[in-house]
């Protein structure tokens, strides 16, 4: 317990995630934002 890292990079599927990060999911896909979408 208390083991981990925080604020690292994550890489998956082809695509980097950072600290900070939006991610926006349906079913019909995902997308990645450095800043908040307006989706209202």
């Amino acid at each position: 317990m208390g083991v981990g890292e925080s604020d690292i990079r994550v890489n998956f599927g082809g695509v980097t995630f950072f600290s900070g990060d939006h991610l926006y999911a349906d079913n019909t896909g995902i997308i990645l934002s450095e800043d908040p979408l307006d989706i209202e």
